[in-house]
Protein backbone atom coordinates (compact mmCIF):
# COMPACT_ATOMS: atom_id res chain seq x y z
CA UNK A 1 0.00 0.00 0.00
CA UNK A 2 1.20 3.24 -0.43
CA UNK A 3 1.36 6.50 1.98
CA UNK A 4 1.06 10.00 0.75
CA UNK A 5 2.19 12.21 3.63
CA UNK A 6 1.88 16.55 3.03
CA UNK A 7 4.07 18.38 4.73
CA UNK A 8 5.60 22.18 5.00
CA UNK A 9 8.94 21.36 4.18
CA UNK A 10 10.02 22.92 0.99
CA UNK A 11 11.85 20.56 -1.60
CA UNK A 12 14.80 22.00 -4.04
CA UNK A 13 17.33 21.12 -6.34
CA UNK A 14 20.51 20.75 -4.68
CA UNK A 15 23.53 19.22 -6.46
CA UNK A 16 21.12 17.12 -9.00
CA UNK A 17 19.18 15.84 -5.95
CA UNK A 18 16.06 16.84 -4.64
CA UNK A 19 16.21 17.76 -0.63
CA UNK A 20 14.28 19.43 1.61
CA UNK A 21 14.83 23.15 2.07
CA UNK A 22 15.65 22.83 6.03
CA UNK A 23 17.34 19.48 5.72
CA UNK A 24 16.06 17.87 9.02
CA UNK A 25 13.09 15.63 6.56
CA UNK A 26 15.67 13.84 4.31
CA UNK A 27 15.55 10.72 2.86
CA UNK A 28 16.13 9.05 6.21
CA UNK A 29 13.20 10.29 7.62
CA UNK A 30 10.76 9.20 4.86
CA UNK A 31 12.34 5.39 5.04
CA UNK A 32 10.59 5.37 8.65
CA UNK A 33 7.14 5.12 7.08
CA UNK A 34 8.51 2.46 4.62
CA UNK A 35 8.76 0.08 7.80
CA UNK A 36 4.86 -0.57 7.25
CA UNK A 37 4.08 0.83 3.83
CA UNK A 38 4.97 -0.28 0.53
CA UNK A 39 5.82 3.25 -1.07
CA UNK A 40 5.65 6.87 0.13
CA UNK A 41 4.92 10.14 -1.55
CA UNK A 42 5.71 13.13 -0.13
CA UNK A 43 3.23 15.76 -0.49
CA UNK A 44 5.02 19.28 -0.45
CA UNK A 45 5.99 22.57 -2.28
CA UNK A 46 8.48 22.60 -4.83
CA UNK A 47 10.35 25.79 -5.63
CA UNK A 48 12.37 24.65 -8.82
CA UNK A 49 11.63 26.96 -11.24
CA UNK A 50 9.90 24.72 -13.89
CA UNK A 51 6.97 23.22 -12.14
CA UNK A 52 5.61 19.91 -13.22
CA UNK A 53 3.04 17.79 -12.02
CA UNK A 54 5.03 14.30 -12.29
CA UNK A 55 6.15 12.90 -9.06
CA UNK A 56 9.91 12.69 -8.97
CA UNK A 57 11.97 10.03 -7.03
CA UNK A 58 13.61 10.95 -4.48
CA UNK A 59 15.01 8.13 -3.11
CA UNK A 60 13.91 3.46 -3.56
CA UNK A 61 10.20 3.66 -2.99
CA UNK A 62 10.18 7.71 -1.92
CA UNK A 63 8.94 9.71 -4.57
CA UNK A 64 7.78 14.01 -4.30
CA UNK A 65 4.25 14.46 -5.61
CA UNK A 66 5.49 18.22 -5.97
CA UNK A 67 3.00 21.44 -5.54
CA UNK A 68 3.40 25.04 -6.44
CA UNK A 69 5.73 26.78 -4.34
CA UNK A 70 4.81 30.21 -2.39
CA UNK A 71 5.58 32.25 0.55
CA UNK A 72 3.18 34.25 2.57
CA UNK A 73 -0.31 34.69 2.11
CA UNK A 74 -0.44 36.95 -1.01
CA UNK A 75 1.44 33.96 -3.06
CA UNK A 76 -0.62 31.00 -1.14
CA UNK A 77 -3.80 32.48 -2.06
CA UNK A 78 -2.95 33.04 -5.80
CA UNK A 79 -1.94 29.69 -5.88
CA UNK A 80 -4.42 27.84 -3.50
CA UNK A 81 -6.60 26.29 -6.25
CA UNK A 82 -4.27 25.04 -8.11
CA UNK A 83 -2.97 23.68 -5.00
CA UNK A 84 -6.30 22.34 -4.20
CA UNK A 85 -6.80 21.12 -7.78
CA UNK A 86 -3.66 18.99 -7.19
CA UNK A 87 -4.53 17.57 -4.03
CA UNK A 88 -7.49 16.08 -5.36
CA UNK A 89 -6.06 14.62 -8.45
CA UNK A 90 -4.14 12.46 -5.77
CA UNK A 91 -6.99 11.48 -3.38
CA UNK A 92 -7.45 8.54 -5.42
CA UNK A 93 -6.39 4.58 -5.34
CA UNK A 94 -6.46 2.92 -2.10
CA UNK A 95 -3.87 4.27 -0.29
CA UNK A 96 -3.48 5.84 3.31
CA UNK A 97 -2.62 9.88 4.23
CA UNK A 98 -0.94 11.56 6.62
CA UNK A 99 -1.01 15.01 7.38
CA UNK A 100 1.70 16.80 9.38
CA UNK A 101 0.33 19.42 10.91
CA UNK A 102 -0.32 22.78 11.37
CA UNK A 103 0.23 23.51 7.84
CA UNK A 104 -1.85 24.70 4.80
CA UNK A 105 -0.57 21.83 3.00
CA UNK A 106 -2.21 19.37 5.27
CA UNK A 107 -5.36 21.74 5.89
CA UNK A 108 -6.18 21.35 2.25
CA UNK A 109 -5.80 17.75 2.27
CA UNK A 110 -8.13 16.84 5.15
CA UNK A 111 -10.56 18.66 3.85
CA UNK A 112 -10.63 16.99 0.83
CA UNK A 113 -10.29 13.80 1.99
CA UNK A 114 -13.42 14.62 5.02
CA UNK A 115 -15.47 15.46 2.08
CA UNK A 116 -14.61 11.71 0.58
CA UNK A 117 -15.38 10.51 4.28
CA UNK A 118 -11.41 9.16 3.72
CA UNK A 119 -9.56 7.69 6.55
CA UNK A 120 -6.61 9.94 7.14
CA UNK A 121 -3.56 10.66 10.31
CA UNK A 122 -2.16 13.34 11.61
CA UNK A 123 1.24 14.19 13.34
CA UNK A 124 1.18 17.45 15.03
CA UNK A 125 4.50 18.63 14.96
CA UNK A 126 3.41 22.62 16.63
CA UNK A 127 0.87 24.89 17.42
CA UNK A 128 -0.10 28.08 15.37
CA UNK A 129 -1.62 29.44 18.82
CA UNK A 130 1.81 30.14 19.38
CA UNK A 131 3.07 30.53 16.40
CA UNK A 132 1.24 33.33 15.28
CA UNK A 133 1.30 34.83 18.92
CA UNK A 134 2.13 38.73 19.03
CA UNK A 135 5.88 38.89 19.26
CA UNK A 136 6.41 35.29 17.39
CA UNK A 137 5.08 36.59 14.56
CA UNK A 138 5.06 39.85 12.31
CA UNK A 139 2.22 38.89 9.97
CA UNK A 140 -0.23 42.27 10.19
CA UNK A 141 -2.92 39.23 10.37
CA UNK A 142 -1.85 37.19 12.98
CA UNK A 143 -4.59 37.63 15.48
CA UNK A 144 -6.47 36.47 12.51
CA UNK A 145 -4.83 33.08 11.67
CA UNK A 146 -4.08 32.55 15.27
CA UNK A 147 -7.62 32.07 15.70
CA UNK A 148 -8.23 30.44 12.05
CA UNK A 149 -5.52 28.17 12.51
CA UNK A 150 -5.89 26.73 15.91
CA UNK A 151 -9.91 26.06 15.04
CA UNK A 152 -8.30 24.60 11.92
CA UNK A 153 -6.26 22.31 13.61
CA UNK A 154 -8.89 21.30 16.26
CA UNK A 155 -11.30 19.97 13.72
CA UNK A 156 -8.41 18.46 12.01
CA UNK A 157 -7.46 16.56 15.02
CA UNK A 158 -10.94 15.27 15.97
CA UNK A 159 -11.86 14.00 12.30
CA UNK A 160 -8.90 11.81 12.27
CA UNK A 161 -8.57 7.59 12.67
CA UNK A 162 -5.27 8.13 14.07
CA UNK A 163 -3.10 11.28 15.79
CA UNK A 164 0.14 11.20 16.60
CA UNK A 165 1.81 14.08 18.90
CA UNK A 166 5.26 15.07 19.49
CA UNK A 167 4.41 15.96 23.07
CA UNK A 168 3.36 13.98 25.64
CA UNK A 169 1.03 16.19 26.58
CA UNK A 170 0.77 19.99 25.21
CA UNK A 171 -0.31 19.34 22.44
CA UNK A 172 -3.03 16.92 23.02
CA UNK A 173 -4.99 18.94 25.80
CA UNK A 174 -5.25 21.87 22.99
CA UNK A 175 -5.92 19.71 19.87
CA UNK A 176 -7.85 16.55 21.27
CA UNK A 177 -8.34 13.54 19.00
CA UNK A 178 -11.64 12.17 18.91
CA UNK A 179 -12.56 9.50 21.59
CA UNK A 180 -12.49 6.38 18.94
CA UNK A 181 -8.78 7.10 17.39
CA UNK A 182 -5.69 5.35 18.13
CA UNK A 183 -3.59 7.89 19.93
CA UNK A 184 0.04 8.47 20.79
CA UNK A 185 3.32 10.23 20.72
CA UNK A 186 7.04 10.27 19.44
CA UNK A 187 9.24 12.93 18.32
CA UNK A 188 10.83 13.40 14.99
CA UNK A 189 14.45 13.60 16.54
CA UNK A 190 16.84 11.03 14.99
CA UNK A 191 18.70 9.87 17.65
CA UNK A 192 20.89 6.55 17.38
CA UNK A 193 23.23 5.20 19.43
CA UNK A 194 26.22 7.80 18.18
CA UNK A 195 24.17 10.48 19.12
CA UNK A 196 24.89 9.73 22.82
CA UNK A 197 27.18 10.93 25.39
CA UNK A 198 29.20 7.33 27.18
CA UNK A 199 28.36 9.68 30.52
CA UNK A 200 27.34 12.66 31.85
CA UNK A 201 29.61 15.58 32.41
CA UNK A 202 31.05 16.77 35.76
CA UNK A 203 31.45 19.95 37.58
CA UNK A 204 33.97 20.91 40.00
CA UNK A 205 34.38 24.98 39.43
CA UNK A 206 32.11 27.73 38.01
CA UNK A 207 33.71 27.97 34.41
CA UNK A 208 34.97 31.50 34.12
CA UNK A 209 34.16 31.85 30.37
CA UNK A 210 31.01 30.60 30.18
CA UNK A 211 30.14 29.46 26.65
CA UNK A 212 25.94 28.92 25.82
CA UNK A 213 24.78 27.64 23.03
CA UNK A 214 21.49 27.89 20.98
CA UNK A 215 19.85 26.27 17.77
CA UNK A 216 17.01 27.51 15.91
CA UNK A 217 16.00 28.75 12.66
CA UNK A 218 15.46 32.33 11.54
CA UNK A 219 12.61 31.77 9.42
CA UNK A 220 10.58 33.42 11.58
CA UNK A 221 10.65 35.17 14.52
CA UNK A 222 9.39 32.30 17.75
CA UNK A 223 13.00 31.20 18.89
CA UNK A 224 13.45 34.11 20.88
CA UNK A 225 16.80 34.90 20.03
CA UNK A 226 15.98 38.35 21.04
CA UNK A 227 15.10 37.52 24.16
CA UNK A 228 18.74 35.36 24.39
CA UNK A 229 21.17 38.56 23.04
CA UNK A 230 19.35 40.79 25.56
CA UNK A 231 19.70 38.40 28.64
CA UNK A 232 23.55 38.10 27.20
CA UNK A 233 23.83 41.75 27.56
CA UNK A 234 22.77 41.49 31.62
CA UNK A 235 24.49 38.85 32.10
CA UNK A 236 27.74 41.12 31.10
CA UNK A 237 26.36 43.99 33.11
CA UNK A 238 26.08 41.49 35.98
CA UNK A 239 30.14 40.66 35.47
CA UNK A 240 29.76 37.21 33.71
CA UNK A 241 31.74 36.80 30.50
CA UNK A 242 29.55 34.52 28.41
CA UNK A 243 29.55 33.61 24.51
CA UNK A 244 26.13 32.98 22.66
CA UNK A 245 26.97 30.56 19.84
CA UNK A 246 23.76 30.33 17.57
CA UNK A 247 23.54 27.68 14.98
CA UNK A 248 20.40 28.00 12.60
CA UNK A 249 20.12 30.54 9.22
CA UNK A 250 17.32 32.09 7.75
CA UNK A 251 15.71 35.48 6.80
CA UNK A 252 15.43 37.15 10.42
CA UNK A 253 19.45 36.37 10.74
CA UNK A 254 20.61 39.37 9.37
CA UNK A 255 18.19 41.21 12.11
CA UNK A 256 19.52 39.83 14.65
CA UNK A 257 22.98 40.28 13.79
CA UNK A 258 22.15 43.80 13.88
CA UNK A 259 20.24 43.73 17.01
CA UNK A 260 23.99 42.52 18.66
CA UNK A 261 25.32 45.36 17.25
CA UNK A 262 23.30 48.02 18.58
CA UNK A 263 24.02 45.96 21.92
CA UNK A 264 27.23 46.30 21.88
CA UNK A 265 27.56 42.38 22.53
CA UNK A 266 28.62 41.57 18.61
CA UNK A 267 32.42 40.30 19.91
CA UNK A 268 30.27 37.84 22.60
CA UNK A 269 27.86 36.48 20.14
CA UNK A 270 28.05 34.39 16.69
CA UNK A 271 25.78 33.32 14.08
CA UNK A 272 27.06 30.33 12.19
CA UNK A 273 24.23 30.10 10.01
CA UNK A 274 23.19 26.67 8.94
CA UNK A 275 25.08 23.84 10.10
CA UNK A 276 25.29 20.61 8.67
CA UNK A 277 23.28 18.08 11.23
CA UNK A 278 24.75 15.65 13.18
CA UNK A 279 28.44 14.95 14.33
CA UNK A 280 28.86 19.00 13.28
CA UNK A 281 26.46 20.22 15.39
CA UNK A 282 27.27 17.43 17.76
CA UNK A 283 30.68 19.11 18.16
CA UNK A 284 29.49 22.31 18.87
CA UNK A 285 27.34 21.22 21.62
CA UNK A 286 29.89 19.54 23.24
CA UNK A 287 32.18 22.91 23.53
CA UNK A 288 29.13 24.70 25.55
CA UNK A 289 28.72 25.02 28.87
CA UNK A 290 24.97 25.62 28.80
CA UNK A 291 21.93 24.66 26.08
CA UNK A 292 19.49 27.73 25.77
CA UNK A 293 15.93 27.62 24.21
CA UNK A 294 14.06 31.23 25.07
CA UNK A 295 11.55 30.21 22.21
CA UNK A 296 7.91 31.50 22.22
CA UNK A 297 6.42 28.47 20.22
CA UNK A 298 7.51 25.21 20.30
CA UNK A 299 5.95 21.65 19.88
CA UNK A 300 8.49 19.06 21.69
CA UNK A 301 11.95 20.44 20.47
CA UNK A 302 14.39 18.09 18.54
CA UNK A 303 17.12 20.34 19.19
CA UNK A 304 16.86 20.29 23.06
CA UNK A 305 16.77 16.51 23.12
CA UNK A 306 20.04 16.28 20.65
CA UNK A 307 21.40 18.75 23.52
CA UNK A 308 20.62 16.79 26.43
CA UNK A 309 21.86 13.57 24.91
CA UNK A 310 25.28 15.45 25.24
CA UNK A 311 24.89 15.31 28.15
CA UNK A 312 24.40 19.44 28.10
CA UNK A 313 22.55 21.32 31.37
CA UNK A 314 19.81 23.11 29.81
CA UNK A 315 16.90 26.09 30.26
CA UNK A 316 14.44 26.82 28.16
CA UNK A 317 11.10 28.76 28.59
CA UNK A 318 7.35 27.69 29.55
CA UNK A 319 6.07 27.06 26.06
CA UNK A 320 5.07 23.77 24.55
CA UNK A 321 6.95 20.69 25.23
CA UNK A 322 9.79 22.08 26.81
CA UNK A 323 8.63 21.85 30.29
CA UNK A 324 8.09 17.91 29.42
CA UNK A 325 11.65 17.90 29.08
CA UNK A 326 13.07 19.86 31.75
CA UNK A 327 12.26 20.12 35.54
CA UNK A 328 11.01 24.11 36.42
CA UNK A 329 14.42 24.93 38.12
CA UNK A 330 15.20 24.97 34.46
CA UNK A 331 12.22 27.33 33.08
CA UNK A 332 11.83 30.42 32.60
CA UNK A 333 8.52 32.72 30.80
CA UNK A 334 9.25 33.52 27.81
CA UNK A 335 9.85 37.00 26.69
CA UNK A 336 11.69 37.51 30.13
CA UNK A 337 15.25 38.40 29.43
CA UNK A 338 15.98 39.10 32.93
CA UNK A 339 14.54 35.36 34.25
CA UNK A 340 17.01 33.83 31.57
CA UNK A 341 19.74 35.66 32.90
CA UNK A 342 18.31 34.33 36.61
CA UNK A 343 18.52 30.79 35.26
CA UNK A 344 21.51 31.20 33.50
CA UNK A 345 23.36 32.83 36.53
CA UNK A 346 21.63 29.62 39.24
CA UNK A 347 22.67 27.27 36.79
CA UNK A 348 26.29 28.27 36.39
CA UNK A 349 26.86 29.35 40.13
CA UNK A 350 26.73 25.55 41.05
CA UNK A 351 28.76 22.85 40.05
CA UNK A 352 26.54 20.37 41.87
CA UNK A 353 23.70 21.32 40.10
CA UNK A 354 25.35 21.37 36.79
CA UNK A 355 26.54 17.82 37.33
CA UNK A 356 23.29 17.03 38.11
CA UNK A 357 21.64 18.21 35.11
CA UNK A 358 24.07 16.74 32.98
CA UNK A 359 23.29 13.49 34.28
CA UNK A 360 19.39 14.07 34.32
CA UNK A 361 19.36 15.12 30.65
CA UNK A 362 21.26 12.49 29.38
CA UNK A 363 18.64 10.04 30.76
CA UNK A 364 15.88 11.80 30.17
CA UNK A 365 17.45 11.78 26.34
CA UNK A 366 17.60 7.83 26.33
CA UNK A 367 13.85 8.30 26.22
CA UNK A 368 14.15 9.41 22.43
CA UNK A 369 16.15 7.24 21.07
CA UNK A 370 15.41 5.89 17.68
CA UNK A 371 14.61 2.45 18.32
CA UNK A 372 11.69 3.50 21.09
CA UNK A 373 10.52 6.27 18.76
CA UNK A 374 10.01 3.62 15.67
CA UNK A 375 8.38 0.85 18.08
CA UNK A 376 5.53 3.88 18.57
CA UNK A 377 5.57 5.13 15.25
CA UNK A 378 5.51 1.59 13.58
CA UNK A 379 2.37 1.02 15.66
CA UNK A 380 0.86 4.28 14.91
CA UNK A 381 1.21 3.52 10.91
CA UNK A 382 -0.08 -0.25 11.18
CA UNK A 383 -3.42 1.04 12.60
CA UNK A 384 -3.95 3.51 9.97
CA UNK A 385 -2.97 1.07 7.20
CA UNK A 386 -5.18 -1.26 8.78
CA UNK A 387 -8.12 1.17 9.05
CA UNK A 388 -7.76 2.26 5.40
CA UNK A 389 -7.54 -1.58 3.99
CA UNK A 390 -11.02 -1.94 5.49
CA UNK A 391 -12.26 1.15 4.11
CA UNK A 392 -11.33 0.11 0.66
CA UNK A 393 -12.64 -3.18 1.22
CA UNK A 394 -15.85 -1.65 2.63
CA UNK A 395 -16.26 0.22 -0.20
CA UNK A 396 -15.94 -2.35 -2.93
CA UNK A 397 -18.38 -4.18 -1.23
CA UNK A 398 -20.94 -1.34 -1.42
CA UNK A 399 -20.19 -0.97 -5.24
CA UNK A 400 -20.81 -4.45 -5.66
CA UNK A 401 -24.23 -4.05 -4.33
CA UNK A 402 -25.05 -1.37 -6.56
Amino acid sequence: MELFVATEARFHVSNGKITAESGTQNLEFWNRYLDVFDKVTVVARFNDNVFTNNETQIGPNVSLAPLPDYTGPSQYLRKARAITKRLECLCSGQNSFIARVPGNIGTLLTARLQRLNWPYGVEVVGDPYDVFSPKASRCPLGVLFRHVFSRDLRRICMRAVAASYVTEMALQLRYPAQEAAFKTHYSSVQLDNIAYVSAARVYHTVPLDVHLVAIGRFTHLYKGADTALESLLLLHRRGILAHLTWIGGGRYQSQMERMARELGIEGHVEFLGDVQPGNDVRKILDRADLFVMPSRQEGLPRAMIEAMARALPCIGSQIGGIPELLPPNCLFPPDNSIAMADRVIEMLSQPALMTKMSKRNLAKAAEYHENTLQHRRVQFLKYLRDVTKEFHSSRMKENKKL
